[in-house]
C-alpha cells in the first residue's frame, strides 16, 4: 500500500555534536496510535529541497516505556541532501513524516549485547533503554572517530552510572582516546571480540553503524560460533557491491509487469535494467520508499508471479525472500511475466 505521511512539528532540537543534532516531535492527540512505536524501529521523513521530493529514513532514539517525547538523532553527512537540512532545523517547523515501521526489535533476551558505530547509536540506544527498563544486562560497544563525535556521550554515561550492575559500556575511538576513561584506541577488535565471546554467546547481539564495521562484527560473530539467529543487524548504507544476479539469463528486454497497489491493479512495461519501483515512480504512482538502497524495507512487496533479480536484500531476511517478499527498489524483472503485490507486504 502507498506511504502515508502525516504533519508533525518539531517541538526541540538538541545539539548533540558538532555534526548531528536529535529532533523531538509533537505528537498530536488524534494520531497516537498512528505514531506507537517499537524500539529500534525508523520513520521516514519527506521534503523538499531545492525544489525535489527527497525522502530518508531516520531511526527513533527514544524509548516508549518510558514515555519519552518521539525523537530521532541525524548526523549531518557531507553532500547529502536531506540531512544537512535537518541539521538546521529550529522548534516549530512542520515536517511531513510517516508512520514508525522497521523489524530491528527485541522481544525476548537474557543478555543484550549493543554493537554501534558513529549514528548507528540511534535504534541502539532505543534498544538499550527498553533492556534497562526489564532489567536485562547489557553490554555496549561503541565505536567513534573521537570523543567528540560520541552521540548522546553524557546519557549513555548518565545510564550507567544509574545501572552499574546491569549496563557495561565500552567505547572505541580512532583519535584522542586519552580524552575518555579506560577507552580502546582504534576500532573493534578480533581480540576484544575473543575477549568477550562468551557474553556475546550467550546474548541477543544487536549490530548498527558503517557498512565495513557492521561486515567486520557479523563475520566476527559467526567465527566465534555464535549462532545467526543471536545477530541482529540494522543498516544505514548499502554495500557498495551488487548481489550476485543468479537468474538462468533466459530473459532480456522488457517485461509485463502487474503490480497491485492500494487496491489498484497497474500494468507497465518494465525494462530488465529498471527497477520496479522506479518504473512505478516514473509513472507517476505514489509507491511506498525511503531509501531506494535496498537498506530499510519501506518498499517491500510480495512476488505472487515470475521472476526477479534482487539486487541488495538488507532490508527483508532469507526467510521473507524464500516466501516471496522482495524490496521493489532493488528488484529487476527477470521473466516475461512478473506479478508483485505491494498490499500484501
Amino acid at each position: 500500500m502507498s506511504q502515508k505521511f502525516f504533519d508533525l512539528k518539531v517541538s526541540k532540537v538538541n545539539r548533540e555534536t558538532p555534526s548531528s543534532v536529535s529532533i523531538s516531535f509533537e505528537i498530536p492527540t488524534e494520531l497516537q496510535q498512528d505514531f506507537v512505536y517499537k524500539n529500534g524501529q525508523y520513520i521516514t521523513i519527506k521534503h523538499e529541497v531545492k525544489g525535489k521530493e527527497i525522502r530518508r529514513s531516520y531511526s527513533l532514539c527514544s524509548a516508549p516505556q518510558l514515555n519519552e517525547a518521539f525523537t530521532i538523532a541525524v548526523k549531518e553527512v557531507p553532500g547529502g541532501k536531506m540531512s544537512p537540512v535537518l541539521n538546521q532545523l529550529s522548534a516549530g517547523t512542520s515536517l511531513k513524516v510517516s508512520a514508525p515501521e522497521g523489524n530491528f526489535t527485541m522481544d525476548q533476551a537474557s543478555k543484550l549485547c549493543l554493537f554501534a558505530g558513529g549514528s548507528g547509536i540511534t535504534p541502539i540506544l532505543s534498544l538499550l533503554k527498553q533492556a534497562l527498563s526489564k532489567q536485562i544486562e547489557t553490554h555496549l560497544i561503541y565505536t567513534n572517530t573521537e570523543p567528540k563525535e560520541i552521540i548522546f556521550k553524557q546519557e549513555i554515561e548518565n545510564l550507567a552510572k544509574e545501572h552499574p550492575q546491569l549496563l557495561k559500556v565500552t567505547h572505541f575511538v580512532e583519535a584522542d582516546a586519552n580524552e575518555l576513561e579506560a577507552a580502546y584506541h582504534g576500532r573493534i577488535s578480533s581480540e576484544f571480540l575473543e575477549q568477550m565471546k562468551d557474553f556475546a554467546r550467550s546474548a541477543q547481539n544487536y549490530i548498527c553503524g558503517p557498512g565495513p564495521m557492521m561486515k567486520f562484527v557479523e563475520e566476527s560473530l559467526a567465527n566465534l560460533g555464535i549462532a545467526k539467529e543471536q545477530v541482529h543487524l540494522e543498516y544505514f548504507e548499502a554495500p557498495d557491491e551488487a548481489l550476485e544476479d543468479t537468474s538462468d539469463g533466459a530473459f532480456s528486454g522488457k517485461a509485463d509487469v502487474t503490480i497491485i497497489l492500494d487496491d489498484e491493479e497497474i500494468n507497465l512495461e518494465v525494462d530488465e535494467s529498471e527497477s520496479i519501483l522506479a518504473a512505478l515512480l516514473r509513472a507517476g504512482y505514489d509507491a511506498p520508499y525511503s531509501c531506494q538502497g535496498g537498506v530499510c524495507a519501506t518498499c517491500r512487496a510480495m512476488v505472487s508471479d515470475g521472476e526477479v533479480y534482487l539486487s541488495q536484500n538488507l532490508g527483508i531476511t532469507d526467510g521473507e525472500i524464500s516466501q516471496g517478499y522482495t524490496l521493489t527498489c532493488s528488484s529487476y524483472p527477470r521473466s516475461k511475466k512478473v506479478f508483485i503485490n505491494f498490499d500484501e507486504a
